[in-house]
């Protein structure tokens, strides 16, 4: 490997000493299969342009654009965890309710039975007391004391009082 400054800066030059020349056959060639001697000396005829990705050199006006769009690009990323984060959140939510209605249906299944609202006679059965009383099955569910509002109801109203007494 031998090192030349040109202008200023170290240009660094790989040369294969056990490698012979295509060209001339002595030793020490360069990565293209060439000696020093006859890669300064020979014309070399293009035989195609290709195009490879290689690095370059980006000018000031390029850092900048490429850290504009950096900082756009961070603040659109910062964006998406945000709204994934609120879809995750959404999702786990959705994830409990349903859970919670599968438990509530397994209960279901377990037991054979489910709370449903069924119609329910209120009876008074004296004493101030009253049987509720299911109308599919006939079942007292409760015995309890009557409500202000249903002794309320067992009071003659006024008016009916005297109407029902002239009448009998």
């Amino acid at each position: 490997m031998a090192n030349k400054r040109r202008g200023g800066e170290t240009v660094e030059i790989k040369v294969d000493l056990d490698k012979a020349c295509s060209a001339c056959g002595k030793h020490g060639t360069l990565p293209s299969g060439l000696c020093m001697e006859c890669a300064a000396g020979r014309r070399v005829d293009r035989v195609d342009t290709i195009e490879r990705e290689l690095f370059v050199d980006l000018t000031s006006d390029e850092v900048k654009q490429r850290g504009e769009s950096l900082a756009v690009l961070l603040q659109e990323i910062d964006g998406d965890k945000a709204e994934a984060k609120e879809a995750a959140k959404e999702a786990k939510t959705e994830i409990a309710r349903k859970e919670l209605h599968a438990r509530e249906l397994a209960s279901t299944v377990r037991s054979r039975r489910e709370l449903r609202m069924v119609p329910v006679d209120v009876i008074n059965v004296g004493d101030g007391k009253v049987n509720e009383v299911r109308q599919d099955t006939g079942e007292v569910t409760t015995t309890r004391l009557m409500t202000e509002r249903e002794r309320q109801q067992m009071l003659p109203r006024i008016g009916e009082a005297a109407t029902d007494a002239a009448t009998t």
